[in-house]
């Protein structure tokens, strides 16, 4: 079947209906050649509003960026509490020195002082600690890591 249609053929089925998609565009009005029509008062309001999109855009692109950088600090900090209890572990630390290894490294996190983080790394806390060390950290002892020092 398409061994019927040439190169020419093609040419004009092509350059033909790309005519008749622009004619059609710039007959609703949908597309304007030459000059631009619009008044100055409309043009001003479109760049206006332009303006306006693209700082909605920029904060939002901003608030994502820390939101991605705080759920990175948030893993990050966890990994580092992980390691800190597993080490605990096998240098038979007590429980004191263990809340302040903690202490130390969730003051170097104090931008995740949220409530929403604060309840994950504490639920982390209380659970590795049972875990790794079969020592019982109550909710109370781990929420206040975030207050001490």
């Amino acid at each position: 079947m398409l061994e019927n249609i040439s190169w020419k053929d093609f040419a004009i089925f092509t350059i033909g209906g790309s005519a008749a998609y622009y004619g059609i565009l710039i007959l609703t009005g949908k597309l304007r050649i030459g000059k631009k029509i619009m008044s100055r008062p409309a043009a001003a309001m479109r760049e206006e509003n332009t303006e306006k999109i693209e700082d909605s855009n920029t904060d939002t692109i901003e608030e994502e960026t820390a939101s991605e950088k705080e759920f990175e600090s948030l893993e990050l900090l966890a990994d580092e509490l992980q390691v800190i209890i597993t080490q605990s572990a096998s240098e038979d630390t007590d429980k004191e020195q263990l809340l302040e290894s903690l202490q130390k490294e969730i003051s170097r996190y104090q931008m995740l002082n949220k409530p929403g983080f604060r309840s994950a790394i504490t639920n982390l806390i209380i659970k590795t600690a049972q875990q790794e060390l079969g020592l019982e950290v109550s909710k109370q002892e781990a929420t206040e890591l975030w207050f001490m020092g």
